[in-house]
Order: structure tokens, then sequence, then C-alpha cells
């Protein structure tokens, strides 16, 4: 059973960036068992800047589902509050939902790209703005590839709990 990738697993972090080889996807032979892999890109920036962790918390993934965006398809700064509000909920031992969240802050979607920013409600606005010291975030992300093992935190049954890829 041969593996079809699109990258390389081989990856070099040097000065904060995440350099990934490309290599060309393998023709496979009539009847032929394939394992395709399952995965997922995510910004470096996350990790290093928001503390955003993977597995995703139900909260984070519910947004992303409610939302109908890949963790790439929602734009840096917008993980900020995402993250303030879990956080918010979980100190006054309050239940997070994406409704109340989007009570609090609308999506604008970014032309021609296709990024989702998430943008506060003037009246009741929560949190200031994340300033992002984001810049070349595109071209740096790690690719999450998803186990067997580790299947149960990102599907329910055969259904993702949050789209993988661009919707």
């Amino acid at each position: 059973m041969r593996q079809l990738t699109v990258f390389s697993p081989t990856t070099f972090l040097m000065e904060h960036s995440l350099l990934m080889d490309a290599q060309p996807l393998i023709m496979c032979v009539m009847g032929e068992r394939v394992m395709v892999l399952i995965f997922f890109f995510i910004y470096v920036c996350l990790f290093t800047y928001s503390n955003v962790c993977v597995p995703f918390d139900e909260f984070t993934m519910g947004m992303l589902r409610t939302l109908n965006v890949a963790p790439t398809q929602l734009q840096p700064n917008s993980w900020a509050p995402l993250r303030a509000f879990r956080l918010l909920v979980e100190m006054f031992w309050l239940k997070s939902s994406p409704h109340v969240f989007l009570h609090f802050y609308s999506s604008r979607l970014a032309q021609p790209v296709r990024w989702l920013s998430l943008v506060s409600q003037a009246v009741v606005a929560l949190f200031t703005p994340f300033c992002s010291p984001y810049k070349y975030f595109k071209n740096v992300f790690f690719k999450i590839s998803i186990k067997s093992t580790g299947r149960h935190y990102f599907f329910n049954g055969d259904t993702p709990k949050f789209p993988l890829y661009w919707t």
C-alpha cells in the first residue's frame, strides 16, 4: 500500500520559516490499493503568537464549522479573539458557544482571496482589536496529518468536525 501525498513529510525549520519540499503525485495502477492521507494546513504564526493548540477544542471546531472555513481560511488576526473569548468564558465557568461569540463578532469575507475576518460589533465589543505582528504568514505553515489513532479528535464517524480544506 503506497501513501499518496502532495508534500513530503520532511520539513526544515530555519529562522522561523517552515520550508516544505513539493513532490509530484504518484500515478496508481488500476485496482491498486492506495492509502489517502487526510491532512489540513495551519499557519505557523498561530502557534508562535496566538498559542493555538492541536487538536482544537470543541469551541474552536464549532466556530470553524459554523463559519464553514478551514483553519487557514480564517485570517490569523481572527484567532486572537476566538482564544480570548474561550479563556474568558472558562474563567467564569460558562459554556462557550459559537452563537454567543457571533453576537459580539461578525464575519467579513476578504476578496479576492476569500479569507474570513472576524470584526467586533461596535456597540458590544468585548476586546480591543489584535494588532498583528504577522507578515508573510501565507508562506509559512504546518501540514497536520491525521492518522487513524488520532482520527476521533477531528472526525465524528466519517464526518469531519470542521472543514479541513478551503470552502
